[in-house]
């Protein structure tokens, strides 16, 4: 069975439990049910490009992962440009120690944040805080979520509880919704190769095992 290894570094817990399963349905089309999806948490709790890489390339080269997703959140077009800056400084980083592969170090960096891809669809929204329809506001932010001032704090507002269900929506988000956003698109523009380079391979190679 071959087996396809995520490494996601993400920012915060909502942001890995949105993410997670959207990883599933993009690659609902390139692999089959002979191929084992994990996605793998590293670089927790990094705040510097050189951090990361090297939780990267300690994962790489233990062969525990194909491909690393780096998400930042970018909460203005300032925001952004720095952001995909430490991504493009971690993924040389990693290339450099330990080899992984340029197109395998994949950028995930939502203008605003995570949270603007989960307002992306007022409907699917709707359907999963159980509701007929948002209220006014809401649903207006829906319509261009990557220009709202604070998209976290709107969401937490319509969902009117302590904890964000943000696995849900990321399994109920249509992804031509989520089509519309231009940052969504560069991260799928991205990610969707490297995938299918990791399917293909070459593979990490994890260190011979110690001998007694």
């Amino acid at each position: 069975m071959r087996s396809l290894r995520i490494g996601l570094c993400a920012e915060g817990n909502s942001d890995r439990d949105f993410f997670e399963p959207l990883f599933r349905r993009l690659l609902a089309g390139l692999v089959t049910t002979e191929t084992a999806l994990s996605v793998v948490p590293v670089g927790l709790d990094r705040r510097s490009p050189s951090a990361v890489s090297g939780d990267i390339c300690d994962a790489w080269s233990q062969g525990g992962i194909d491909l690393v997703c780096i998400h930042r959140d970018a909460d203005s077009a300032a925001r952004q440009h720095r952001a995909l800056i430490f991504v493009r400084t971690a993924c040389d980083g990693a290339a450099e120690g330990c080899g992984v592969p340029a197109g395998r170090c994949v950028p995930a960096v939502p203008m605003r944040a995570t949270e603007a891809w989960a307002l992306a669809d007022a409907a699917a929204l709707a359907g999963v805080l159980r509701r007929s329809r948002l209220d006014a506001a809401t649903a207006a932010a829906c319509r261009q979520p990557e220009t709202i001032h604070d998209p976290k704090g709107v969401l937490k507002t319509a969902v009117g509880r302590a904890r964000t269900p943000m696995a849900a929506i990321a399994e109920a988000m249509p992804l031509d919704s989520l089509r519309r956003l231009e940052s969504f698109r560069a991260f799928e523009a991205a990610f969707l190769p490297a995938a299918e380079a990791a399917l293909r391979g070459p593979f990490p190679t994890p260190p011979p095992a110690a001998s007694g």
